[in-house]
């Protein structure tokens, strides 16, 4: 233990800023525990901005959220958001995100919040998106869930995390070395014949292409997420799910700022429009994205907001949300499966 805690130390030393740590959940908890703690004690002396994240691959919150919760990782991978994400754009119900959403609070902690997890759509273990997507057989349609899906990360909580060639199109053909084809003009016959997500060839040339359609839409939601601190790290809060395929709509917001971001994604094949209440009565919505349409909430914050096919709009409000009347409200908790309010509860409701 005490030779690993030198090895990385002299690593950081080296300048290196953070550490992915590979099959976690395959270690002893219990190591993880002294481990963190000295690489932490370490970076507080060298670098307080070091960053560790580990690779436990699981979707289930609960699985995860303790390596945070309990050891010195400042974040796991996100699998539960990369499951929940495919499922959406895949055009399963809404309401799945609500669920995945739900389950963030396992990560909240005096010291950690699920704002600082890595999120990301697919990787080397479980193959592409474009794979998952379609089985590696592109289309228009698989493109737009892809360019979807890549919205969805980007205007979420988290950090998100591109795949290496995902901008380029890539699908590949499975997970592993199905998953890792060259960007440079490749030799290998099998990535040459292989579909991209708009349905066209990779074939032998360079990928290199600042240009196409992935990487377009990528790079320009890199640039609208650097632009707002309410979309980078803001709060996210839920305010509508449809039952079924169709909107999912949220609110980003900065808690300094105290301007609503409305953001809203749809996953059917045409457009849909959801009637549901903002935090901003009275407020005019102006486009950031995706739409060109205004749109002003009513005296109690509710608006009726269009969402284009397969897509995703953002809307900033013109004026800051409502502030409370300075009384806190006294709240009732239920914890319907008998336990009591210590660890974590899985059956929590609240009424005020």
């Amino acid at each position: 233990e005490k030779t690993f805690e030198n090895v990385y130390e002299t690593w950081m030393d080296f300048g290196v800023d953070g550490f992915r740590i590979d099959t976690v959940k395959h270690v002893n908890f219990d190591f993880w525990k002294t481990w963190t703690t000295a690489v932490d004690a370490h970076a507080a002396q060298t670098n307080p901005d070091f960053f560790t994240f580990g690779e436990v691959y699981d979707a289930d919150a609960t699985k995860t959220s303790p390596y945070v919760r309990h050891t010195g990782m400042d974040a796991t991978l996100d699998f539960a958001f990369q499951a929940g994400a495919l499922n959406y754009v895949k055009g399963y119900t809404a309401g799945g995100l609500s669920q995945l959403f739900a389950s963030d609070d396992y990560y909240t902690t005096v010291h950690s919040s699920v704002y600082a997890e890595p999120t990301f759509l697919g990787n080397h273990d479980m193959g592409r998106l474009g794979y998952l997507l379609n089985g590696g057989t592109g289309s228009a349609e698989t493109l737009r869930r892809d360019e979807l899906a890549h919205e969805l990360m980007f205007l979420t909580r988290g950090q998100p995390v591109v795949y290496y060639g995902d901008e380029q199109g890539f699908a590949g053909s499975g997970g592993d070395k199905a998953s890792r084809q060259d960007m440079f003009g490749t030799q290998v016959s099998a990535f040459a014949t292989e579909q991209l997500v708009d349905g066209t060839t990779e074939g032998t040339s360079d990928h290199y292409d600042t240009s196409s359609a992935l990487y377009q839409r990528i790079s320009g939601l890199a640039k609208l997420r650097r632009s707002s601190k309410a979309l980078s790290t803001g709060s996210q809060i839920e305010l509508h799910a449809d039952d079924g395929a169709g909107v999912y709509a949220f609110a980003r917001v900065d808690r300094d700022e105290k301007v609503e971001h409305l953001v809203a994604l749809n996953n059917a094949t045409e457009d849909r429009t959801a009637t549901f209440t903002t935090l901003t009565p009275g407020a005019t919505y102006t486009p950031l994205y995706g739409t060109q349409t205004p749109v002003t909430a009513d005296g109690d914050g509710t608006v009726t907001l269009t969402v284009p096919a397969l897509s995703a709009v953002v809307l900033k409000a013109d004026r800051t949300v409502v502030a409370s009347d300075g009384s806190a409200p006294t709240i009732s908790l239920d914890l319907a499966d008998g336990s009591s309010l210590s660890g974590t509860a899985a059956a929590v409701s609240a009424t005020t």
